[in-house]
C-alpha cells in the first residue's frame, strides 16, 4: 500500500537573490529528499525561486501556485480570514505550511493544521501564531523564551542554517605591503557600517598604512561617505564586491552589525581562512562559539572593537591562531547540511 503523502506549502514574498534566497534553498533542497512530501510553492512570479533554473532543479511533483501578488500581501497581513488565494491553492487544506515570513502566519493558520515559522530576523514575537518556530541561533532562542510572559507561544527549535565550505587552504597573510581591513553589507542602519569607520579612524592613527574596503550599496550610502569623508577618507567604498573578490581583497573581516541572526558573509569569510571578529548579535555568538573562536564585542563598542583588531594586527601569532581557529569551526559537523536536514526533518514529522 503506497503511504499517503505530506501536503506542504511553502511560502516567501522575497524577490530579489541573496542571503535569504541561499538560506530558504537549502530548506527546499532539504524537501526534496524527505518523501512522502506533495509540496506546493507560493511566491511572487518574479521570485528567484520561480526562475526557469529554479523550476528545472525541482522534482516533477512539485507544484507552483498562482504568483503571489502585492495585494496578497495586504491582505494575509492584516485581514487573512478574506484572503482569496486560498481558493486558488492545488490543496484547499494542507497538512503543513512552511514560511519565513511572520505576516503570512495568521493566513496560514486557515489552510493548514501545522505551521512551521523561520525566522530570519531575531524578532520572534511576530510569529506568534505559528506552531514550530525555527530560530537560527541559542541566544534567539533564549531571548524569546525569556520573552514569553507563560509558557505558551510556538515550540522553538535551534536550527542554523547549514554551510557547505569550498576553500581548501587557509588564506596566507602578504608578505610584504599592508594588510587590508574589510567589511560587507547592505548600507542600513541594523549593519551599522558606522562603526566600522569609526574603528578605521583609531587603527588608522597607529597604523597608517593599513587599507580599509567597505563593500556594499543602500539607502544609507551617502550618509556613510560623507562621515569616511570626514573622519576616513582613506576607506574604499567599490560597491558591491562578490564573495571571491572580497575573499581576494581582505585580510582581515570585521563585522559590526546590530542584527545578524545567522551571518553567512562571516562563515564565507572563515572558510576562507581570514582572521575573522565581530559584534556579538545573535547569529555570531554562536559561529564563533561566544567569543572562543575568534573575538566578539558588545554592540556599538567602538573602543573594544579596535582594540580586538589592534591586537590581531600587532600580534601575529595571534592572528594566526585565529585564522586557524576560523578554517576549523566553519568545518565543524554544526553546520552540516546532513545535520540540518534530519533537524528540519524531525520538526516536520512532529512534536
Amino acid at each position: 500500500m503506497t503511504a499517503r503523502k505530506t501536503s506542504v506549502l511553502f511560502v516567501t514574498s522575497d524577490r530579489k537573490p541573496g542571503g535569504i534566497q541561499v538560506a530558504l534553498d537549502y530548506y527546499l533542497k532539504a524537501l526534496v529528499g524527505m518523501d512522502p512530501i506533495d509540496l506546493t510553492i507560493l511566491a511572487p512570479s518574479d521570485s528567484p525561486f520561480l526562475s526557469d533554473e529554479s523550476r528545472k532543479a525541482m522534482p516533477q511533483s512539485w507544484q507552483i501556485a498562482p504568483p503571489l501578488t502585492g495585494r496578497d500581501r495586504l491582505l494575509m497581513r492584516h485581514v487573512p480570514w478574506i484572503w482569496s488565494k486560498l481558493k486558488a491553492l492545488p490543496h484547499k487544506r494542507y497538512d503543513l505550511a512552511m514560511t519565513h515570513n511572520a505576516f503570512a502566519s495568521r493566513a496560514l493558520k486557515a489552510c493548514a493544521d501545522r505551521v512551521i515559522g523561520i525566522c530570519h530576523n531575531d524578532k520572534t514575537c511576530r510569529f506568534a501564531p505559528v506552531d514550530d518556530l525555527v530560530v537560527l541561533s541559542t541566544s534567539c532562542a533564549d531571548e524569546a523564551r525569556n520573552a514569553r510572559s507563560n509558557m505558551s507561544g510556538p515550540r522553538l527549535h535551534v536550527v542554523p542554517n547549514p554551510y557547505v565550505c569550498r576553500a581548501s587552504t587557509i588564506k596566507p597573510l602578504p608578505e610584504t605591503g599592508p594588510l587590508t581591513i574589510g567589511t560587507g553589507a547592505r548600507f542600513v542602519p541594523k549593519k551599522a557600517l558606522e562603526i566600522f569607520i569609526r574603528v578605521a579612524e583609531i587603527i588608522h592613527r597607529h597604523h597608517p598604512d593599513i587599507r580599509f574596503v567597505i563593500a556594499g550599496t543602500g539607502s544609507e550610502e551617502a550618509e556613510l561617505k560623507q562621515l569616511a569623508g570626514s573622519v576616513a577618507p582613506f576607506i574604499d567604498f567599490p560597491g558591491w564586491l562578490s564573495v571571491n573578490q572580497m575573499v581576494e581583497r581582505f585580510d582581515l573581516y570585521c563585522q559590526v552589525s546590530r542584527e545578524e541572526p545567522f551571518g553567512f558573509l562571516l562563515c564565507e569569510m572563515m572558510d576562507a581562512g581570514l582572521g575573522c571578529c565581530s559584534t556579538a548579535t545573535n547569529g555570531p555568538r554562536d559561529i564563533l562559539s561566544h567569543g572562543s573562536i575568534a573575538p566578539l564585542c558588545p554592540i556599538d563598542d567602538v573602543d573594544r572593537l579596535a582594540a580586538h583588531v589592534l591586537a590581531m594586527i600587532e600580534q601575529p601569532d595571534h592572528m594566526a591562531e585565529i585564522k586557524a581557529a576560523c578554517f576549523q569551526r566553519i568545518r565543524d559537523e554544526s553546520f552540516s547540511f546532513d545535520r540540518f536536514t534530519e533537524r528540519l526533518k524531525a520538526i516536520i514529522e512532529g512534536p
